[in-house]
């Protein structure tokens, strides 16, 4: 047998399971989504220790679409009463070359999912986008992690950051800084669910029975994003290095930089100048060889005119020589003449003192010896004739 006590609690129960369906089918109004298990178990379910263990400060949130840039940062967060006061951001220090990135986290299974009201203890925290549930009110949270992004050590820039803090003043204990060591970006779900007097209240959405109280949602789900850190103590970081060797290192490494960097520049500067004695040089020889091409035209102009001159003075010649030999030639014809001239001249003597001879012959006596006497006489006459001739002819020379 049943107690009344727990008839009544059945009895109760079932009301509350089937009166709303029925009541609504009557009223024909919009069929509701009635959850009939939500209860006890369901509602401030704790937060797994995955997601409580992570830093969440406030005033990230320009981050969540680009958590990456806000891993390699150090944050200056001071404590005011007990809570961190929101950061601030000290500069960033990554390498170049291997910034980190932004990776996209893939997964069916929500990290959470669970109704809260005013009772829970985290009601209100940053960690669940400041959702606060009040007394008249329960929230269904449904929390997601959705991208990351992480540095690894290997990657961290440890002499930069020793440069800039390792004489860092951690006396206050009020102030701290820390090194953010990557990032995750999560998706908040929401829905708020209002407390309710009766079934018959309810025009559509979902509703569901909590601790013998009614609850409806019309609403849709609204999504809030939260970033969270993992964030290192950089005092406990700088312990574990040697920052003194690690500067001397690097002071070492840009000193032989700066010297290579300065022979790179002596070398170029000497081949600067290697260049330009070789472009002076060129043009030198260039000028050269157009003063050479010009002297070569003069030559070869000079050439042409002595060649000319040779042509000419070698004519001159021919026509001296020829004139020579027409003077030599006209020398021996008027000496040919002339010596002609004296053998006619000779001969008419001759023929005139033959002429002569003959006369004085027929003229002359027929004894012998007057004959004798005459021809002696004649020869005589013809001897000094020739001479006379010849004197003439030596007058006339002279």
């Amino acid at each position: 047998m049943m107690s009344p006590h727990r008839k009544f609690l059945f009895v109760t129960l079932v009301f509350f399971l089937i009166y709303p369906y029925v009541d609504l089918q009557a009223q024909r109004v919009k069929k509701v989504k009635f959850s009939r298990h939500a209860g006890a178990k369901e509602i401030n379910s704790p937060l797994p220790s995955d997601y409580t263990d992570r830093t969440f400060i406030r005033g990230l949130a320009g981050y969540r679409n680009q958590i990456d840039q806000l891993v390699g940062h150090v944050l200056l967060i001071k404590k005011e009463k007990g809570k961190n006061k929101k950061p601030v951001i000290l500069g960033r220090y990554v390498r170049k070359n291997s910034p980190p990135k932004m990776e996209a986290i893939i997964s069916d299974k929500a990290l959470y999912s669970s109704k809260i009201d005013g009772s829970c203890e985290f009601n209100g925290h940053y960690m669940i986008a400041s959702v606060n549930a009040s007394i008249e009110s329960v929230y269904e949270l449904t929390i997601t992690d959705i991208a990351m992004a992480i540095i690894p050590d290997s990657l961290i820039p440890y002499t930069e950051i020793c440069e800039a803090f390792q004489n860092a003043d951690q006396a206050d204990s009020e102030v701290n800084l820390y090194y953010v060591k990557s990032a995750k970006l999560t998706t908040v779900y929401t829905k708020d669910y209002v407390r309710i007097q009766s079934a018959t209240e309810v025009s559509g959405g979902d509703i569901f029975g909590l601790k013998g109280e009614i609850y409806n949602s019309s609403d849709n789900y609204a999504v809030n994003y939260v970033v969270s850190a993992d964030i290192v103590s950089l005092n406990d970081m700088l312990l574990l290095q040697n920052c003194d060797k690690k500067i001397e290192e690097k002071k070492i490494r840009l000193a032989a930089a700066e010297a290579a960097k300065e022979a790179a520049i002596a070398a170029k500067e000497l081949q600067k100048a290697k260049e330009l004695e070789l472009k002076t040089t060129k043009s030198e020889l260039a000028e050269l060889s157009k003063e050479l091409s010009k002297l070569k035209k003069q030559l070869e102009a000079q050439s042409k005119e002595s060649k000319e001159y040779q042509t000419l003075a070698l004519k001159q010649a021919l026509a001296i020589d020829r004139m020579k030999e027409t003077i030599q030639n006209q020398a021996q014809i008027e000496q040919d003449i002339e010596v002609a001239k004296k053998e006619r001249n000779a001969a008419e003597k001759v023929v005139v003192l033959n002429n002569e001879i003959k006369k004085q012959t027929n003229l002359g006596v027929l004894d012998l010896g007057p004959m004798q006497e005459g021809k002696t006489k004649v020869i005589s006459s013809s001897e000094e004739l020739e001479k006379k001739i010849v004197k003439e002819e030596n007058a006339e020379k002279e």
